[in-house]
C-alpha cells in the first residue's frame, strides 16, 4: 500500500501540531487525569463530566489535528475530521446532555488493555516527543543561543523546517 505522503511530511505534521498547541497539552493531560479519577472514584455526575471531556477531546482532534493540520498532506483528513466531530457531538449529547453513557474502571482484561492505551497516551508519547524535541534543540544549539541572544526567541523557528 502506497501512502500519498512521505514519512517526513507525516512527522512534520506531528511536529507542527505539537508545537502549535503547546502548552495546551498540559491542560488536556490534566483533564484526562480528571476523567480517569472520575472513572475510578465516582462522584455525582461523573459520567456526564467524563462525556463532556471526551466530547471536547474528539472535537479538538477532528477540528484542530485533522482539519487544520493533517489536511495539509492528505485531503482524506477532512472525512476523518468530520467523523471525529460527529463522535464528539455524540459524546456531548448522549453522555453530557442525556446522561446515557457510563464510565467505570473494571480490573479485567478490557480495563487493563484500556489502561495501557491511556498510559501510552499520557506518558509514553509525551515523554518520547519531548525527548525528540529537546534533542532537536540541542543539535541546533548555535541557532538556539543566537535566537536567545538577539531577543528574538521563536521556538517554532528553531525546530521547524530544518
Amino acid at each position: 500500500m502506497s501512502l500519498r505522503f512521505t514519512t517526513e511530511q507525516f512527522l512534520s505534521v506531528f511536529k507542527k501540531y505539537n508545537l502549535s498547541v503547546w502548552p495546551m497539552q498540559v491542560v488536556l493531560v490534566l483533564h484526562a487525569i480528571l476523567a480517569i479519577i472520575l472513572s475510578i472514584r465516582r462522584i455525582n455526575r461523573s459520567d456526564e463530566i467524563i462525556s463532556i471531556i471526551l466530547g471536547f477531546f474528539w472535537l479538538g482532534i477532528g477540528i484542530v489535528y485533522h482539519i487544520i493540520f493533517f489536511t495539509s498532506i492528505n485531503k482524506a483528513a477532512y472525512f476523518f475530521g468530520a467523523l471525529y466531530i460527529i463522535q464528539g457531538l455524540l459524546f456531548l449529547y448522549v453522555g453530557g446532555l442525556k446522561s446515557k453513557l457510563s464510565f467505570k474502571f473494571h480490573p479485567n482484561s478490557y480495563g487493563i488493555v484500556g489502561s495501557l492505551f491511556i498510559l501510552y497516551a499520557l506518558i509514553i508519547y509525551p515523554v518520547s516527543w519531548t525527548w525528540v524535541f529537546f534533542r532537536s534543540c540541542l543539535s541546533q544549539k548555535s541557532d538556539f543561543w543566537s535566537s536567545l541572544s538577539h531577543n528574538n526567541f521563536h521556538i517554532r523557528d528553531i525546530v521547524m523546517d530544518r
